[in-house]
């Protein structure tokens, strides 16, 4: 996958070739519920993931505020100045995880039942990340949101900044049957392998089209 070192490179080929389970169902949060895991096979899924820098722009204070309300469980992992804001914020059913390895946050992604990401950003690799472990994500509809999850079969877009609106993709999310195979092939169109092969034909066909409005 097109991310951060070779390393994760080489950890997201593994996974996309071991990948997920895949299900059938909703993969919804289940509304006021307040343990929502669930065995499947041997995997289990149960709390949704946000995280990273823990800065204003990332807005990671929509998903605790909307998870609080929800009394539904959120894993935070990541540091930054908005750590003890968030905390004094934070429900029972949110935990800080702070720093974690990329062994870790792989499993994190491996395992979460949903990644979400509610703040603006041009691109944005983490939704890519949890795609290519087979997992949806629920983000703001802006920035690089747009092109990196795709409504109703990667995940789920909110319109508006808004715990409302984050809570109600949630429940959105309740009625979803989604395919993590699907999910997993849709992050590999951003891989660094298929950047390399088609960008020069890419660039190519951009050079013929100039020539042409000669």
């Amino acid at each position: 996958m097109c991310i951060r070192d070779k390393r994760q490179d080489n950890g997201f080929r593994q996974l996309a070739q071991n990948g997920s389970p895949a299900w059938t169902g909703g993969l919804g949060f289940g509304s006021g519920q307040r343990i929502w895991g669930w065995i499947l096979g041997s995997w289990r899924l149960q709390s949704g993931l946000a995280g990273g820098r823990l800065i204003p722009y990332k807005r990671v204070d929509l998903a605790v505020r909307a998870f609080t309300q929800l009394g539904l469980p959120l894993l935070v992992y990541g540091e930054g100045r908005d750590l003890d804001s968030l905390r004094a914020i934070a429900g029972p059913h949110v935990t800080f995880l702070g720093r974690v390895s990329w062994a870790r946050l792989v499993e994190l992604f491996q395992n979460c039942r949903a990644f979400i990401f509610p703040g603006l950003e041009d691109f944005g690799i983490a939704p890519l990340e949890a795609q290519a472990c087979g997992r949806p994500v629920i983000a703001f509809a802006g920035g690089g949101s747009f092109d990196t999850v795709v409504d109703g079969e990667t995940g789920i877009l909110f319109s508006e900044p808004r715990v409302e609106s984050l809570q109600a993709a949630v429940h959105r999310f309740e009625s979803l049957t989604l395919d993590p195979d699907q999910i997993r092939r849709h992050a590999e169109r951003f891989s660094a392998a298929r950047f390399r092969r088609e960008s020069p034909l890419m660039s190519a066909a951009r050079l013929r089209r100039q020539w042409a409005k000669l």
